[in-house]
């Protein structure tokens, strides 16, 4: 077959441009396998903290450590770990219960792991991450961090101190992005020193296992009960005392829950569930059941959710029952607060 000029100069330029486009597809193809890095998996009976440092086994401490390290992937302290991926985006991936004992970092009060500064996901395979209920907080998220939780319990978490901010957010004290998926927040505690907690106070219908398929508000009380049990067997719940958001606290950033229960908070004037201060918080298919403001004296309320400070808060397909407040049995929106809920 015989070809003109000017054919064969468009072949040869059809053929360059494939040739082009196919090394440019396969290069993003291998950079997206090398950005594809294996989680960092936490080791069995790892010991957490800086006790643990170089004894052999992957602790999360070492593996957030490693993770924020957006230099080499490796920290000083985290050579028990695989590295990290230098650029952020690093999964950890947990084999078994994490116990925390100690604080590890100061920051708004005591904080038992690393602050989180980068793009992390932890995947808990169903297991739990645990504090002493005693003087520490969990997790601490800066402005510049992510955080992803799936597939795990955060249980045993205070934030007590009287540092500023140092009373907020049990479990999680968000600046940044936090993403909680298919989890369990439960038994945490923000309280001002000065204040004891009750544990044994709940929320009537805080037993409650329903999964409904869209938005419902049941047996929400505008009026706190002199006295309140439940007959399950967990028996303690999260509590805040003066302050709020015994499990959350969202300070301007940004809160994304699904799949999630939120249940048995506790909180004296605020928010028991989660408070957000001036935040984004989206909630989908969740269930926050049995939180209370416990205070009838408090001004505040919203005991499942308090929001203010020109926050918003969208709810869709998600369960509220057996929540008790003064004001907003389940949510209270002051303040500027912006409120959303679809499919009630």
């Amino acid at each position: 077959m015989h070809l003109s000029r000017g054919e064969s100069h468009n072949m040869s330029l059809r053929m360059f441009f494939r040739i082009v486009v196919t090394t440019y597809l396969l290069s993003g193809v291998l950079l997206l396998r090398a950005q594809g890095n294996s989680p960092i998996v936490v080791a069995s009976n790892a010991i957490e903290g800086p006790s643990g440092f170089s004894d052999g086994l992957c602790s999360l401490t070492e593996a957030i450590l490693n993770a924020n390290d957006t230099t080499s992937g490796m920290s000083s302290n985290g050579h028990d770990c695989t590295p990290a991926n230098p650029d952020g985006n690093d999964a950890i991936q947990l084999s078994d219960t994490v116990s925390l004992r100690h604080t590890f970092q100061q920051r708004n009060g005591n904080n038992a792991l690393p602050i989180i500064t980068s793009d992390i996901t932890i995947l808990g395979e169903g297991h739990w991450i645990t504090g002493n209920q005693s003087d520490f907080r969990i997790f601490y998220v800066t402005e510049t961090g992510r955080l992803r939780l799936e597939d795990v319990t955060v249980s045993g978490g205070v934030a007590n101190s009287s540092d500023d901010l140092g009373d907020r957010g049990g479990a999680v004290i968000n600046f940044g992005v936090t993403e909680i998926v298919d989890s369990l927040l439960t038994g945490n505690i923000s309280q001002q020193t000065s204040n004891q907690l009750n544990f044994g106070v709940t929320a009537e219908g805080a037993c409650s296992n329903r999964l409904p398929q869209v938005v419902s508000f049941q047996t929400n009380s505008a009026n706190p009960p002199s006295s309140l049990n439940c007959p399950w067997e967990f028996q303690y719940a999260n509590a805040a005392v003066i302050s709020g958001g015994a499990a959350i606290y969202n300070y301007e950033g940004t809160v994304r829950i699904s799949g999630t229960t939120i249940s048995a908070n506790n909180a004296d004037t605020s928010g028991g569930g989660i408070l957000n201060d001036g935040g984004q918080l989206s909630i989908t298919d969740s269930r926050f059941i049995g939180n209370i403001v416990s205070d009838p004296e408090s001004f505040d309320g919203g005991g499942a959710i308090y929001n203010f400070a020109t926050g918003t808060v969208t709810i869709v397909q998600s369960y509220f029952a057996g929540n008790v407040a003064k004001n907003g049995g389940a949510i209270l929106s002051v303040f500027g607060g912006i409120l959303d809920i679809a499919d009630s």
